[in-house]
């Protein structure tokens, strides 16, 4: 059997060249609303904030995303209500910062957050200050007196 230099078992997984994929951004449907976490609760429970209320409800993640997709405070996710319990949604997509870009260009996230983020994008322009340059012999001034340091003391 040959050794391998290379690594485990992921490196040879790339080597198919199966592990690239490109995403594609789920939007919402008729039972799904879009949710950000306010708070992890431990054992895949989280509190979060659903729809453009507000309003704080308990979110589950699903089974088969557990161990495979990491939620945290702050994160947007999609949510799926429960037809039998009111109070609790499920967490079936998590989204990354190019799919909440996505969602902003095409306005699917409430109006208030998109007004929010194109908030943060604009740049605030500063009135420039100018600093004279010094003269080539010129030393800067200074209030202080210049102390004299002995090399051979230290």
């Amino acid at each position: 059997m040959t050794r391998n230099n290379k690594g485990g078992k992921n490196h040879r997984r790339s080597a198919k060249g199966t592990h690239t994929k490109e995403r594609v951004v789920p939007y919402k449907e008729a039972d799904q609303e879009y949710a950000q976490i306010v708070k992890p609760l431990g054992e895949c429970r989280f509190e979060c904030q659903l729809g453009p209320q507000r309003t704080t409800i308990l979110a589950k993640v699903r089974g088969k995303m557990r161990k495979r997709a990491w939620v945290r405070a702050g994160d947007w996710v999609l949510c799926s209500t429960r037809e039998f319990q009111e109070g609790k949604v499920d967490i079936i997509h998590v989204y990354r910062d190019d799919d909440l870009k996505v969602l902003r260009r095409f306005g699917n996230l409430w109006p208030d957050v998109e007004a929010e983020a194109e908030a943060e994008t604009e740049t605030e322009i500063l009135p420039s200050t100018e600093i004279a340059p010094l003269a080539p012999n010129q030393e800067p001034s200074s209030d202080q007196d210049k102390v004299d340091i002995d090399i051979d003391a230290i």
